[in-house]
């Protein structure tokens, strides 16, 4: 999964998109946005 998701976009890793919805300056709506886009890498 992480490699398939690395492949396509090498410049964003989990980590950094785990820290963005972490982060407390992201909105719950922008949080969900992320997870969604986590959820269309992963799946593809």
């Amino acid at each position: 999964m992480t490699k398939n998701f690395e492949k396509k976009d090498p410049s964003t890793s989990f980590i950094e998109i785990e820290e963005l919805i972490h982060c407390q300056e992201v909105s719950k709506s922008d949080r969900q946005i992320m997870l969604n886009l986590i959820l269309v890498q992963v799946s593809e």
